[in-house]
């Protein structure tokens, strides 16, 4: 379904939050946990994931997504040209997709005995080629809808000042978070 440049404007206010938000929790998750207590550091990374998840369904959508899913390809002028120069879904983003899936969005079995490591160094340098490449694909007129990936730079969105280094972990607390 085509979408007028109002609704797509509209819905860019959505696109840059979740942006936004996932390479403010990156760099707070960078940072490691100080102070911070164990339920305060889930909550962030939580909230790293469920951003991270819906970044990868708008720039890479599944097949059975909604009418209504705000996707990168509303945006783009040429959907096929768009789909062909967008790197390819890497296995890291795959893989961060299907255990934001399994040990977060949804409660699954899959939690009980899951790698629970998260390498946001690699999720971040990944997705900020794909970010780039959408703003690359947008027209002239669109790219100011866009304030969180154009004030980022090169680097990209999640290429925050503080750069998103290390490992988390998701699930219940351990004697060692990594």
């Amino acid at each position: 379904m085509r979408r007028t440049d109002r609704q797509l404007e509209d819905a860019s206010e959505h696109v840059n939050y979740e942006l936004d938000m996932l390479a403010a929790t990156i760099s707070f998750l960078s940072k490691g946990s100080g102070e911070t207590n164990q339920h305060t550091w889930n909550a962030y990374l939580e909230s790293f994931v469920i951003h991270l998840r819906s970044v990868i369904d708008f720039l890479y959508p599944p097949t059975n997504h909604k009418q209504d899913d705000i996707l990168a390809e509303d945006y783009v002028t040429n959907v096929a040209e768009w789909n062909n120069d967008r790197p390819a879904k890497t296995n890291l983003l795959r893989d961060a997709k299907t255990k934001a899936d399994k040990q977060v969005a949804h409660l699954t079995y899959a939690r009980v005995s899951a790698d629970k490591d998260w390498n946001w160094e690699g999720i971040s340098a990944d997705l900020n080629k794909v970010v780039i490449c959408f703003f690359d694909h947008l027209p002239d007129g669109r790219r100011t809808w866009f304030p969180v990936i154009a004030s980022m730079g090169p680097a990209g969105p999640t290429g925050t000042p503080s750069p998103a280094v290390g490992r988390g972990h998701t699930g219940p607390a351990g004697p060692n978070r990594g």
